[in-house]
Protein backbone atom coordinates (compact mmCIF):
# COMPACT_ATOMS: atom_id res chain seq x y z
CA UNK A 1 0.00 0.00 0.00
CA UNK A 2 2.84 2.35 0.88
CA UNK A 3 4.51 1.53 -2.45
CA UNK A 4 1.30 2.38 -4.35
CA UNK A 5 0.99 5.74 -2.54
CA UNK A 6 4.65 6.52 -3.28
CA UNK A 7 4.21 5.72 -6.98
CA UNK A 8 1.10 7.92 -7.28
CA UNK A 9 2.84 10.76 -5.45
CA UNK A 10 5.85 10.53 -7.77
CA UNK A 11 3.58 10.72 -10.83
CA UNK A 12 1.96 13.92 -9.61
CA UNK A 13 5.35 15.31 -8.61
CA UNK A 14 6.56 14.79 -12.18
CA UNK A 15 3.40 16.32 -13.66
CA UNK A 16 4.09 19.81 -14.84
CA UNK A 17 2.34 22.73 -16.42
CA UNK A 18 4.40 24.26 -19.25
CA UNK A 19 6.18 27.49 -18.37
CA UNK A 20 4.49 30.78 -19.22
CA UNK A 21 5.48 32.00 -22.68
CA UNK A 22 6.26 28.50 -24.00
CA UNK A 23 5.20 27.61 -27.55
CA UNK A 24 4.62 23.88 -28.02
CA UNK A 25 3.96 21.50 -30.88
CA UNK A 26 2.67 18.04 -29.95
CA UNK A 27 2.18 15.19 -32.40
CA UNK A 28 -0.68 12.97 -31.21
CA UNK A 29 -2.20 9.64 -32.14
CA UNK A 30 -4.78 7.32 -30.67
CA UNK A 31 -8.10 5.52 -30.92
CA UNK A 32 -11.57 6.85 -31.61
CA UNK A 33 -15.16 5.67 -31.32
CA UNK A 34 -18.00 7.41 -33.11
CA UNK A 35 -21.73 6.89 -33.59
CA UNK A 36 -24.89 8.79 -34.50
CA UNK A 37 -26.46 7.99 -31.10
CA UNK A 38 -29.84 7.42 -32.72
CA UNK A 39 -32.28 4.67 -33.61
CA UNK A 40 -34.79 4.64 -36.42
CA UNK A 41 -37.10 2.42 -38.41
CA UNK A 42 -36.84 1.77 -42.14
CA UNK A 43 -39.41 -0.38 -43.97
CA UNK A 44 -40.69 -1.59 -40.60
CA UNK A 45 -37.24 -2.74 -39.43
CA UNK A 46 -35.75 -1.34 -36.21
CA UNK A 47 -32.17 -0.24 -36.79
CA UNK A 48 -29.69 0.51 -33.98
CA UNK A 49 -26.66 2.80 -34.13
CA UNK A 50 -23.44 1.36 -32.68
CA UNK A 51 -19.90 2.64 -32.39
CA UNK A 52 -17.59 2.64 -35.37
CA UNK A 53 -14.05 2.27 -34.00
CA UNK A 54 -11.11 3.88 -35.74
CA UNK A 55 -8.02 6.00 -35.24
CA UNK A 56 -7.02 9.63 -35.09
CA UNK A 57 -3.62 11.11 -35.85
CA UNK A 58 -2.33 14.65 -36.13
CA UNK A 59 -0.74 17.48 -34.18
CA UNK A 60 -1.61 20.46 -32.00
CA UNK A 61 0.19 23.72 -31.34
CA UNK A 62 -0.31 25.54 -28.05
CA UNK A 63 0.98 28.68 -26.35
CA UNK A 64 1.09 28.90 -22.55
CA UNK A 65 -0.25 32.40 -21.81
CA UNK A 66 0.03 31.99 -18.04
CA UNK A 67 0.01 29.29 -15.39
CA UNK A 68 -3.69 28.57 -15.89
CA UNK A 69 -4.47 29.04 -19.58
CA UNK A 70 -3.24 27.70 -22.91
CA UNK A 71 -5.03 28.21 -26.25
CA UNK A 72 -4.31 25.56 -28.87
CA UNK A 73 -5.16 24.67 -32.44
CA UNK A 74 -4.77 21.29 -34.13
CA UNK A 75 -5.07 19.42 -37.40
CA UNK A 76 -6.11 15.74 -37.35
CA UNK A 77 -7.15 12.88 -39.58
CA UNK A 78 -10.24 11.60 -37.75
CA UNK A 79 -12.20 8.43 -38.53
CA UNK A 80 -15.86 8.85 -37.63
CA UNK A 81 -19.19 7.47 -38.77
CA UNK A 82 -21.49 4.73 -37.55
CA UNK A 83 -22.24 1.02 -37.49
CA UNK A 84 -25.88 0.07 -38.13
CA UNK A 85 -27.19 -3.21 -36.74
CA UNK A 86 -30.54 -4.94 -36.94
CA UNK A 87 -31.82 -8.35 -35.88
CA UNK A 88 -33.18 -8.66 -39.43
CA UNK A 89 -29.71 -8.39 -41.00
CA UNK A 90 -27.04 -11.06 -41.25
CA UNK A 91 -24.22 -8.52 -40.76
CA UNK A 92 -23.86 -4.84 -39.78
CA UNK A 93 -23.60 -1.93 -42.22
CA UNK A 94 -20.72 0.53 -41.74
CA UNK A 95 -20.91 4.18 -42.72
CA UNK A 96 -17.34 5.44 -42.96
CA UNK A 97 -16.87 9.19 -42.60
CA UNK A 98 -13.28 10.38 -42.46
CA UNK A 99 -12.52 14.02 -41.74
CA UNK A 100 -9.74 16.56 -41.63
CA UNK A 101 -10.59 18.01 -38.20
CA UNK A 102 -9.28 21.27 -36.72
CA UNK A 103 -9.90 21.50 -32.95
CA UNK A 104 -9.58 25.04 -31.55
CA UNK A 105 -9.35 24.67 -27.78
CA UNK A 106 -9.10 26.59 -24.55
CA UNK A 107 -7.04 24.55 -22.06
CA UNK A 108 -7.53 25.42 -18.38
CA UNK A 109 -4.94 24.01 -15.95
CA UNK A 110 -6.66 23.05 -12.69
CA UNK A 111 -3.42 21.77 -11.15
CA UNK A 112 0.10 20.95 -12.35
CA UNK A 113 -0.08 18.85 -15.49
CA UNK A 114 -3.87 18.45 -15.55
CA UNK A 115 -5.90 20.54 -17.98
CA UNK A 116 -9.62 20.73 -18.74
CA UNK A 117 -10.41 21.70 -22.32
CA UNK A 118 -13.33 22.91 -24.41
CA UNK A 119 -13.65 24.50 -27.83
CA UNK A 120 -14.98 24.11 -31.36
CA UNK A 121 -13.96 21.64 -34.05
CA UNK A 122 -14.74 22.27 -37.71
CA UNK A 123 -14.16 19.32 -40.01
CA UNK A 124 -13.85 18.82 -43.77
CA UNK A 125 -15.00 15.49 -45.19
CA UNK A 126 -12.20 13.58 -46.90
CA UNK A 127 -14.42 10.64 -47.86
CA UNK A 128 -17.79 9.31 -46.77
CA UNK A 129 -19.05 6.11 -48.28
CA UNK A 130 -21.36 3.18 -47.79
CA UNK A 131 -20.49 0.87 -50.62
CA UNK A 132 -20.10 3.17 -53.64
CA UNK A 133 -22.57 5.87 -52.55
CA UNK A 134 -21.45 9.34 -51.51
CA UNK A 135 -23.87 10.60 -48.89
CA UNK A 136 -22.32 12.93 -46.31
CA UNK A 137 -22.05 16.72 -46.11
CA UNK A 138 -18.64 18.17 -46.88
CA UNK A 139 -18.49 20.17 -43.61
CA UNK A 140 -19.34 19.44 -40.00
CA UNK A 141 -19.02 21.34 -36.74
CA UNK A 142 -18.48 19.67 -33.36
CA UNK A 143 -17.94 20.74 -29.75
CA UNK A 144 -14.96 18.96 -28.16
CA UNK A 145 -14.35 18.84 -24.41
CA UNK A 146 -12.10 16.72 -22.26
CA UNK A 147 -9.14 16.38 -19.92
CA UNK A 148 -5.41 15.85 -20.39
CA UNK A 149 -2.51 14.88 -18.17
CA UNK A 150 1.13 15.76 -18.91
CA UNK A 151 4.00 13.69 -17.55
CA UNK A 152 7.61 14.34 -18.64
CA UNK A 153 6.41 16.00 -21.87
CA UNK A 154 4.07 13.07 -22.69
CA UNK A 155 0.44 14.18 -22.91
CA UNK A 156 -2.41 11.72 -22.31
CA UNK A 157 -5.69 13.11 -23.62
CA UNK A 158 -9.32 11.94 -23.28
CA UNK A 159 -11.81 13.91 -25.33
CA UNK A 160 -15.53 13.80 -26.18
CA UNK A 161 -17.01 15.39 -29.30
CA UNK A 162 -20.66 16.37 -29.70
CA UNK A 163 -22.01 17.05 -33.17
CA UNK A 164 -23.68 20.39 -33.97
CA UNK A 165 -24.35 20.03 -37.70
CA UNK A 166 -26.22 17.14 -39.31
CA UNK A 167 -24.22 14.56 -41.23
CA UNK A 168 -26.29 14.08 -44.34
CA UNK A 169 -27.56 16.01 -47.32
CA UNK A 170 -31.36 16.24 -47.29
CA UNK A 171 -31.90 13.59 -49.95
CA UNK A 172 -30.12 10.97 -47.78
CA UNK A 173 -31.65 11.80 -44.37
CA UNK A 174 -34.66 9.53 -44.83
CA UNK A 175 -32.24 6.67 -45.56
CA UNK A 176 -29.63 7.22 -42.82
CA UNK A 177 -31.66 8.98 -40.06
CA UNK A 178 -32.74 12.60 -40.21
CA UNK A 179 -31.18 13.75 -36.92
CA UNK A 180 -27.82 12.00 -37.29
CA UNK A 181 -24.76 13.88 -35.99
CA UNK A 182 -21.29 12.49 -35.33
CA UNK A 183 -20.64 12.00 -31.62
CA UNK A 184 -17.98 10.03 -29.81
CA UNK A 185 -14.67 10.12 -28.01
CA UNK A 186 -10.93 9.84 -28.57
CA UNK A 187 -8.07 8.61 -26.40
CA UNK A 188 -4.68 9.86 -27.56
CA UNK A 189 -1.08 10.16 -26.47
CA UNK A 190 1.23 12.93 -27.62
CA UNK A 191 4.59 14.50 -26.89
CA UNK A 192 5.23 18.21 -26.24
CA UNK A 193 8.12 19.67 -28.20
CA UNK A 194 8.91 23.10 -26.76
CA UNK A 195 10.02 25.71 -29.28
Amino acid sequence: MLLAVTMIASLFAAAQTPKTGTLMVRPMFGLSASSFNSEYTAAGVNIDSKFRYGCTIGAEAGYQLNRLFQPSVGLFYAQQGNKFESTSWSEPVYLEMNYLAMPILANFYVTDGIALKVGVQPGLLLNGKSGSNDYAKDFQLQIPFGISYEYSHFVFDARMVVGVTKCFDKKYRTIYADDAVNEGFTLTVGYNFEL
